[in-house]
């Protein structure tokens, strides 16, 4: 009841009724904290503020504690139990197993193995059933579970037990058990409301505890916990854990059965756990993404800041660090610029907060109206309209191989949305618009859910709509190509050999798809598993062990800001594990799973990322083919290298060092291997200092010639600031060469620093030593100078 668009509603109206004393706001709640409503609206207001309780006709419920590993509660106040003489006792003894506290005490803490909770709700349900055949008849019981894998193991504990009871419906004594979750198909969901003659038992999730109504409930069985949806602020995901239940929860579980006469609510938890429990259920503001409340708040002007946000009037104002990744991740979705003093929404956000789906689903409708493909738009709509709905594929308990089966037909190995647009192709479009009875026809031959199609198809026509009240070109969401006609035209248990799968403009789509999940990509983590980790195992059982760690070493992927999460198992990219994914949300049960997912290519996000990337750059060298240095790139998005290896021209990233490669290894040392307009100069210079070196090796003296050092000096002086590269020094070169010809021409009496040292004459080192045989005949011997003193022809040496 405490939804965030409640929440945002009541701070709101905070606000307004002290402008507006004719406004009346009754609120009506049989679970909220009616003191904290009360204390909040008097210091709004300065005024009494009435609480009024009216009781509902409601029948008393005994509560009866339970807690696992003890001894049955319940069954102490039915007559016959210690005599053995009940129906059904024999059964139920075996579920029973559990010492009490005296046999724990005797037999030593060692000992104590408490059931697991299927066995306790089956002993739980075993109680009731019993206690019922002593009361006016067989009575309905509702059983609470967190999900549908609870519901599951709950069943199969009860079938288990009950056997033939609850497999035989023909049976005078049979029970009835019936599954209840989002799932289901709508003709099961609806098995609740049927009229029945036998005794039945409900597993439901928390769907039954506030939004429906089971007719008829007599008993309860309440585990005490629940999945609640809670946001965690440090890996910015969605959690989904399982947790204890509040205090109002539970009274509210306990109290459906109590609405047709008196009842009874086993909780297998105990008083203390129960007392110790909050008050009430924490309010979904305090555990949830805040971007589109704050979106909200930002578009009707009533914040302009993170302060704003927090001082606005929640009953249960969020902090100041849930509030700051809401802003983040408008940013994110390019909805707000920062300016100093606070934000202003951008002209995507002004569309945003006029799009009435999730504000990461209808970024990604605003990105593709940018495509310069209509059908990109209209395919993208119906994707969004899919993910803003529960999923039409129905799997029937009786039929689910072959509901897989017929729905794997539609199924894309690279993308959960292709795999959405097929479905769509199939039932909208393929064979026309079709009417509602074929629309039903298909629907039950597809294992798809009627009234969920028609929600999926109501929804892309308010989105088309919409669309075209932005003036945004919406054409229709047409295959390049479709599957063969004649497939179709098969029978139902054929076609399940052939795929179904259109062919799309399916980098289009993705790319305007990512503009909304730049947060939600995933790069595999490929690790293979050791021989060690298996050591305790041997012959087939340690093959399997190794061929299912490989298969999970696949299904491993690195997410944004150093996250760890899995491709959900029902996805149908889960068998290709491609390199790179994005996903449209990642939710945390036994581990962080993604949910609807597509392979992609992360060079896509960097020209939608924008300012949210960060790039790191190796060491520059220079490239004498490229003529200038270079430096190889990675760009960073949350910590994912959505480009890696990059060169790039290090002039654009550190011009001054640039230029200082430029002179020192392209023209001082010669490594330039492009031509440019009047280049001559550069092997003219080098000639020169190649002189110079032979001169210094003649005389010994270094410190009187010139050096790669003088020419670095004599170049760094006359090349402008700007020149980085060879193609930036031959187009300045080309205009300053018409005005000096010779101001790049290298002259080694001008190097000031040789000014006054004093002069050498090359005259004293001849290159030939002339001098007389024993003959008298002159010779002619050829001189060679080396000056290095390490080395053996150090020195003069005569050939």
């Amino acid at each position: 009841e405490r939804s965030l668009n409640i929440d945002f509603l009541l701070g709101y109206l905070t606000a307004l009724l002290p402008r507006r004393r004719e406004l009346k706001l009754i609120i009506t709640s049989a679970t909220i904290d009616s003191v904290k409503f009360q204390e909040h609206f008097e210091h709004a207001l300065h005024a009494p503020v009435p609480v009024i309780e009216v009781s509902g006709r409601t029948y008393p419920v005994q509560i009866v504690y339970e807690p696992l590993g003890t001894a049955p509660a319940l069954m102490r106040s039915v007559p016959g139990f210690e005599t053995g003489a009940m129906p059904g006792e024999q059964a139920y003894a075996e579920l029973s197993a559990a010492p009490t506290a005296s046999e724990r005490e005797g037999r030593g803490r060692e000992r104590e193995t408490p059931i697991d909770m299927p066995t306790a709700v089956a002993r739980a349900c075993a109680e009731l059933v019993i206690h019922s055949s002593h009361a006016a008849g067989p009575r309905d019981i509702l059983v609470f579970a967190s999900g549908e894998r609870d519901i599951h193991e709950f069943e199969a504990a009860l079938r288990h037990h009950y056997g033939p009871r609850a497999a035989d419906m023909r049976r005078p004594d049979a029970i009835e058990i019936v599954p209840l979750f989002a799932r289901l198909s709508a003709k099961e969901q609806h098995r609740v409301f049927e009229a029945h003659t036998h005794q039945r038992i409900i597993i439901a999730t928390n769907v039954a505890e506030t939004s429906l109504t089971v007719p008829g409930i007599r008993y309860v069985v309440d585990p005490g916990t629940a999945r609640i949806s809670r946001y965690s602020k440090t890996a910015k995901v969605q959690r989904l854990p399982i947790e204890p239940i509040s205090q109002a929860s539970a009274d509210q579980r306990s109290g459906r059965c109590g609405r047709v006469a008196d009842g009874i609510a086993i909780r297998l938890y105990s008083r203390e756990d129960y007392e110790t429990r909050p008050r009430f259920t924490e309010p979904e503001i305090l555990r949830t993404s805040l971007g589109a409340v704050v979106l909200h708040m930002l578009s009707v002007g009533v914040a302009r800041t993170a302060e704003d946000v927090t001082t606005f009037g929640f009953i249960d104002p969020p902090d100041m660090k849930a509030v700051s990744d809401g802003f983040n991740e408008l940013v994110e979705l390019k909805a707000i610029a920062r300016r100093q003093g606070g934000v202003m929404l951008t002209h995507i956000g002004r569309q945003l907060a006029r799009i009435p789906i999730d504000v990461r689903l209808g970024r990604m409708v605003i990105e593709a109206a940018r495509s310069t493909t209509p059908n990109t738009l209209a395919a993208v709509l119906v994707v969004a309209a899919f993910l803003s709905l529960q999923d039409p594929r129905e799997r029937p308990e009786e039929n689910r191989d072959e509901a897989d089966r017929i729905h794997n037909r539609y199924a894309d190995p690279s993308s959960d949305f292709l795999t959405a647009l097929n479905i769509w192709d199939r039932v909208f479009q393929a064979d026309g618009n079709p009417s509602n009875s074929a629309l039903r026809r298909i629907c039950k031959t597809e294992y798809f859910s009627w009234l969920r199609m028609r929600q999926w198809k109501d929804l892309v026509t308010q989105l088309t709509e919409m669309c075209r009240e932005f003036k945004f070109k919406v054409g229709e969401p047409i295959p390049i190509s479709r599957p063969d006609l004649k497939i179709r035209q098969l029978p139902i248990n054929q076609q399940a050999a052939h795929a179904l799968c259109c062919s799309w403009d399916a980098q289009g789509i993705h790319t305007s798809m990512l503009a909304g999940l730049l947060s939600m990509m995933g790069m595999q983590v490929l690790r293979e598993p050791k021989a060690s980790d298996f050591a305790g195992l041997k012959g087939a059982a340690k093959a399997r062990a190794m061929k299912r760690a490989q298969k999970m070493a696949k299904n491993d992927y690195q997410g944004a800001r150093g996250t760890r999460f899995a491709l959900f198992p029902a996805s149908s990219v889960a068998k290709s594990t491609p390199p790179w994914v994005m996903s449209t949300e990642l939710v945390e049960t036994s581990r962080l799973w993604a949910r609807y997912s597509a392979a992609i290519d992360p060079a896509w996000a960097e020209p939608l990322a924008g300012n949210l990337t960060r790039t790191t750059y190796a060491e520059p060298h220079w490239s004498g083919s490229r003529g200038s240095a270079v430096a190889s790139a990675k760009v960073l998005l949350y910590g994912l290298p959505i480009v890696q290896d990059r060169t790039v021209q290090w002039g654009r990233i550190n011009p001054p060092e640039a230029r200082d490669f430029l002179i020192r290894q392209g023209l001082v040392e010669g490594d330039i291997q492009q031509r440019f307009q009047h280049d001559a100069f550069v092997q003219r210079n080098l000639e020169v200092l190649e002189e110079a070196a032979e001169d210094a090796s003649r005389t010994r003296q270094l410190a009187g010639t010139v050096s790669d050092e003088d020419l670095f000096d004599f170049y760094n002086a006359r090349i402008p600031n700007d020149v980085t590269s060879v193609a930036d020094l031959g187009k300045w070169w080309k205009t300053a060469y018409d005005d000096d010809p010779h101001l790049l021409d290298f002259d080694p009496e001008k190097v000031e620093r040789l000014a006054d040292t004093e002069s050498v004459s090359l005259a004293d080192y001849p290159d030939q030593w002339h001098t007389l045989g024993t003959d008298g005949t002159p010779i002619d011997l050829k001189l060679s100078y080396v000056y290095d003193p390490q080395a053996q022809d150090d020195g003069v040496t005569v050939h």
